[in-house]
C-alpha cells in the first residue's frame, strides 16, 4: 500500500471525524479507515511505517475507537464486507475487470461534477463494459470525456464509480482488479484493497453528442493551444470566460468582443472554415487529459470534439455569445 493512498483517504476521513463520525479501527495487524464512500484496510505486515504514522494522528487515537465503525450516509459497515465473498446474493459479483498500472487519470476527474454539485450522479465516473470492451466516461454536463482503451472479454456490467475512489486509484501506480456488485465496487491491489458503494443513480446517456454533424476538421500543436488559452484568460471574465474559435485559412483565432486575442498556427485543415463559441476553462480541462503533440479538434453543431477517432475522445459544449 501506498502511504500516498492514506494521504488521501485521511484528508476525507479528518473532516468527518471533526464532523463526529467515527471513521477509523485499530486492530492488531490492521488499520481500517470508512468515510462517507470508502472503505480501505491496511495490514501491518505490508506496511509497517504507514500504520504506524496513521496511528500518531491525533484524531485517531486509539482510546477514540472503542467499537465497531459507524460511518456518514451510506458507506459499506465493515460488519458487511462479506459480500464480497459470496454471502449476500442480493451482491452477487455482476462484473470483474483488470486495470492498469496508471491508467486512472486524475485529471479526467475536472470534467466530471464539483463536490457541490447538485447531480450528485455526475459526481463519479461511468466504467460500462459492452461487447467486450471497457468504456469509461465522466461528464459535468458541460465537458465529456470518454476512453475505450480496455478491452476484456467478459459480460456486460455498468458502474458509476465516486470520483473519491478514482482520485486515490490514480495516486496508485500498481494495477488493480475491479470487482463490482450491483451496489459496490472492490478494487485489489498485490498489498492493498479499496472498496467503494456505487451511486446508486442511471448515468445520462451522452451518446447523442457523438452523432451531431461535423463541420470542419483541423489539426493543432497541444501545447501551443494550451499556451494561447493561458494567455487569454487574463482578458476574460472569471465566472464567463467565453470566446470564439474561429477558424480561418492557416490559424485557430481566439475572438473575444469582435477582436482576436490570440491565434494558433494550423497543422492541417479539412478546408471548412468553422466557429463556435466556448468556455476556455472547459478547453483547458480537455487538452490536459492528454499528451499527444497534435490534437484534432472537430467542429460539431453546438460543440467541439477532440480526437474524435482515438481510444480517448473529449467533448466541450458549445455556448452562446
Amino acid at each position: 500500500m501506498k502511504n500516498i493512498i492514506f494521504a488521501e483517504i485521511v484528508k476525507q476521513a479528518l473532516k468527518e471525524r471533526a464532523a463526529g463520525y467515527h471513521v477509523a479501527k485499530f486492530e492488531s495487524d490492521c488499520v481500517k479507515i470508512s468515510t462517507s464512500t470508502l472503505n480501505v484496510e491496511l495490514y501491518k505486515h505490508h506496511n509497517v511505517i504507514a500504520v504506524l504514522e496513521l496511528a500518531k494522528i491525533k484524531a485517531f487515537k486509539l482510546t477514540d475507537i472503542d467499537c465497531d465503525l459507524t460511518v456518514k450516509g451510506n458507506a459499506l459497515p465493515l460488519s458487511d464486507r462479506e459480500f464480497f465473498e459470496g454471502v449476500k446474493e442480493d451482491n452477487k459479483i455482476i462484473g470483474i475487470q483488470h486495470i492498469p498500472a496508471g491508467f486512472i487519470n486524475a485529471k479526467w476527474l475536472k470534467m466530471t461534477g464539483k463536490p457541490n454539485e447538485v447531480r450528485y450522479y455526475l459526481k463519479g465516473m461511468q466504467f460500462k463494459r459492452e461487447n467486450n470492451k471497457l468504456q469509461i466516461v465522466g461528464s459535468d454536463g458541460h465537458q465529456l470525456i470518454m476512453n475505450t482503451a480496455i478491452g476484456e472479454t467478459g459480460p456486460d456490467f455498468s458502474a458509476l464509480i465516486p470520483s473519491e475512489a478514482l482520485l486515490i486509484l490514480s495516486k496508485i501506480k500498481t494495477s488493480c482488479l475491479m470487482t463490482v456488485t450491483e451496489s459496490h465496487a472492490k478494487f485489489t491491489g498485490p498489498d492493498w484493497t479499496i472498496e467503494a458503494r456505487l451511486i446508486d443513480h442511471r448515468y445520462p446517456d451522452f451518446s447523442k453528442v457523438f452523432q451531431t454533424s461535423i463541420n470542419g476538421d483541423i489539426d493543432v500543436n497541444r501545447k501551443l493551444l494550451i499556451q494561447a488559452i493561458k494567455d487569454v484568460t487574463p482578458f476574460l471574465p472569471p465566472k464567463l470566460q467565453g470566446v470564439m474559435l474561429t477558424v480561418t485559412d492557416k490559424t485557430l483565432d481566439f475572438v473575444h468582443h469582435g477582436g482576436t486575442l490570440a491565434s494558433v498556427l494550423l497543422i492541417h485543415s479539412s478546408g471548412t472554415k468553422a466557429s463556435e463559441g466556448i468556455d476556455v476553462g472547459y478547453l483547458l480541462n480537455a487538452l490536459e487529459c492528454y499528451k499527444d503533440e497534435k490534437i484534432m479538434l472537430s467542429f460539431r453543431d453546438s460543440l467541439i470534439q477532440i480526437n474524435r477517432d482515438t481510444f480517448q475522445t473529449s467533448i466541450v459544449m458549445g455556448m452562446r455569445l
